[in-house]
């Protein structure tokens, strides 16, 4: 039975599937129709992504070869309601739209109604950029690999009607959700960067059943390039002006959080002891898998390492004295606790001291706030900890002297408890980041981290012998050159 071109429709030759019937040109250059039987994804240098359809050994089709073409490349296919002019059953599948998703959006920005004049924005704050990057890239995983599941499925079928209400559960519809619940006015910077592409989730789980294979795989081949986009978009936005609140709260949750993942480290590590110690299981932890194995090897720990690490001592009850106990500071402890006061004062003097500076902005002068000039009696005595335990292998020095923190006395070794690390929760200086900084007094010279060229410095003292210049007046040279470069670089 001949067929028409109202039979067939051009579609990307990755959307073909095994079992469909596509018309290509034979030998003799006359079109014919043929069954896909095999279906192979490849990929080299030159050429990219490959697409090879290959079809049934039949009499009939000996005259067209199979197809070979690069993702994207057009074919013409059969379509599934023409199947009976080839003598097959018609399918029950709806008719492929490949540039649905493509017309709904051109239609929403038809209907979008002007934007009047923008009013007062909401604010991006670097913690709303970072969130939204998280949720488009975790909805961008799921719908991809649905989408990788249906292009290179067999042969079409259809999903169960509860397959687009499961998605509105988990992400992508969580992303919709957070959208919504954010009320963006029309236009507004964030609102330009994700409408788009929340839409076009939004109408693809809203689809009705039945969801077909290749219909699905159609629309988020143009969805998750989408999200690509707004990803990209959202990258590279620039948020507001960090407000003090703003960064403090910031801090305190990476100051709250730490210390939750340092309390409650010891956990997993306790339950694999008290599984060993049913001796039912190997001796061995493979620390990758961090399961119990029997024989020893690379990256492989004997419990009885970790009992050892771990072993706090004995507690007993003795007749007329009542408990009695033998104390002993476990290693694991030492390690947890001792680390969290490394990463915390790490994160403060990389990276809030310089935030707060500048969400402080000025002073009454005008003149701008430095790091040096965001001080904390807390996080003085944290430093002073983590330098006991990096430069003095855990013996009291610097923290001896600590103001707030005043666990430990000189020449004693680091010992902290659980109720120590507890009490910091509550020290927490909200209040006193909050409030205005004070100037701080210059600090002790540094060597500059570069090098500078010979012929500089030569020239730099000729200059300064010539004008008979002091050896104090020489000093101030380099904080001179210094400023000048500033000044000159500062937007």
């Amino acid at each position: 039975m001949a067929l028409t071109e109202d039979d067939l429709e051009q579609v990307a030759v990755e959307l073909i599937d095994i079992g469909e019937f596509v018309v290509t040109k034979g030998a003799d250059g006359q079109p014919g129709v043929w069954q896909v039987d095999a279906k192979k994804f490849t990929f080299n240098q030159q050429d990219g992504q490959i697409v090879e359809l290959r079809l049934t050994a039949r009499t009939d089709q000996r005259a067209v070869s199979g197809i070979r073409a690069r993702h994207g490349t057009l074919v013409h296919r059969v379509r599934r309601s023409s199947y009976e002019a080839l003598g097959r059953a018609a399918a029950t599948f709806p008719l492929l739209n490949p540039d649905r998703v493509g017309e709904s959006r051109r239609n929403r920005h038809r209907q979008r109604l002007p934007v009047t004049a923008p009013g007062p924005q909401p604010r991006v704050t670097r913690a709303m950029k970072a969130r939204w990057i998280g949720i488009l890239q975790d909805a961008r995983f799921v719908l991809d690999a649905l989408r990788h599941q249906t292009t290179n499925a067999r042969r079409p079928n259809q999903f169960t009607r509860g397959t687009g209400p499961s998605l509105w559960r988990i992400q992508p519809g969580r992303m919709v959700g957070e959208y919504d619940a954010m009320h963006l006015p029309p236009g507004c910077q964030l609102d330009c960067v994700l409408s788009d592409v929340v839409e076009d989730v939004r109408e693809f789980l809203d689809q009705p059943s039945p969801w077909s294979t290749n219909q699905v795989a159609a629309d988020l081949s143009l969805i998750v390039p989408a999200i690509d986009v707004a990803i990209g978009r959202m990258g590279v936005m620039e948020p507001d002006s960090e407000t003090v609140s703003e960064a403090v709260d910031d801090l305190e949750r990476d100051y709250l959080l730490s210390l939750a993942v340092t309390l409650t480290g010891q956990g997993t590590l306790a339950a694999t002891l008290a599984e060993w110690e049913q001796g039912k299981k190997g001796d061995y932890l493979d620390i990758a898998s961090f399961r119990l194995v029997s024989g020893g090897g690379p990256g492989r720990l004997h419990m009885r390492d970790v009992h050892e690490a771990t072993d706090a001592g004995i507690t007993t009850l003795l007749i007329g004295q009542g408990l009695r106990s033998h104390d002993k500071y476990p290693e694991v402890q030492y390690m947890l606790y001792s680390q969290w006061f490394t990463y915390i004062y790490a994160l403060w003097e990389e990276s809030y001291r310089r935030r707060l500076a500048t969400a402080h902005g000025s002073d009454s002068d005008g003149v701008p706030w430095t790091r040096f000039d965001i001080r904390s009696p807390l996080f003085g005595d944290i430093r002073n900890i983590r330098n006991d335990v990096v430069h003095k292998h855990g013996v009291v020095d610097a923290s001896a002297g600590n103001g707030l923190i005043k666990w430990f006395t000189d020449g004693q070794k680091i010992e902290i408890s659980l109720e120590q690390m507890t009490s910091l929760v509550s020290l927490f200086p909200r209040q006193e980041l909050l409030a205005a900084p004070a100037r701080a007094q210059p600090g002790n010279p540094q060597n500059l981290p570069w090098s500078v060229a010979p012929e500089l410095v030569d020239e730099i003292r000729q200059i300064a012998r010539s004008r008979a210049m002091t050896r104090r007046q020489s000093r101030d040279i380099g904080n001179e050159a210094l400023r000048l470069w500033i000044a000159s670089h500062r937007e």
